[in-house]
């Protein structure tokens, strides 16, 4: 859907002991479902995953992986944590270690994707280290899953109101996922680049992207 859309993305995915098994599983599916609709390259998409619950933990950064397949299967290879959903911890680790000048690209949009199906364990913290990357120029687009989602908390981590979505359980997360590129990608720019010039042709060789 976002075809040559050029951006760094990173999935922090929720991992409480909240989620049953085979919920997170469907939450990884879920994000390589997404990351199938990106076209993934050094020039192009990156992206990094993240979980949390007790703790933060980085799964691969930005520039681990260049291909949509590599990607999917370090996806579907995270385990499960279990424990409290400290969320301000994974937003911090995002700020301090996956945003970093040496991993993400300038000129490129930044993009946090937070999916969560309950609120933080420190409802302050979480707010203050979301302020922090949005200050630093990353966008952040909230998900909400399920009955027991703090909704002025996910309005509180997000850039706008138009970046919080809701999915009813994590079997509807699909549901949404047409919604979250549409809303990952609006404000994007075509930008074309030129490089050869055949003279017996007449043909100009370019290349497309996007850009927030």
């Amino acid at each position: 859907m976002c075809g040559h859309y050029v951006a760094d993305f990173v999935f922090i995915l929720d991992a409480s002991t909240s989620i049953y098994y085979s919920h997170f599983d469907q939450q990884l599916e879920f994000v390589v479902d997404v990351v199938e609709a990106f076209e993934i390259g050094p020039g192009l998409t990156h992206i990094g995953v993240e979980s949390f619950a007790d703790s933060a933990e980085i799964h691969f950064n930005l520039r681990d992986y260049d291909t949509a397949e590599e990607i999917s299967a370090a996806v579907l290879a995270i385990p499960q944590q279990h424990g409290q959903t400290m969320t301000n911890l994974a937003l911090e680790r995002l700020r301090l270690e996956m945003l970093t000048p040496d991993l993400i690209r300038e000129n490129v949009p930044q993009v946090a994707i937070v999916i969560t199906d309950g609120g933080s364990d420190y409802t302050m913290l979480t707010r203050e280290q979301a302020d922090l990357v949005k200050a630093g120029g990353t966008r952040i687009i909230a998900i909400g899953v399920g009955d027991s989602i703090n909704p002025e908390e996910l309005h509180a981590i997000a850039s706008s109101d138009s970046d919080v979505l809701y999915a009813d359980d994590y079997n509807a997360l699909d549901s949404i996922r047409n919604s979250l590129l549409l809303v990952a990608c609006e404000g994007m720019q075509l930008i074309i680049t030129c490089t050869s010039f055949s003279i017996d042709t007449f043909e100009l060789q370019c290349s497309v992207h996007t850009f927030c």
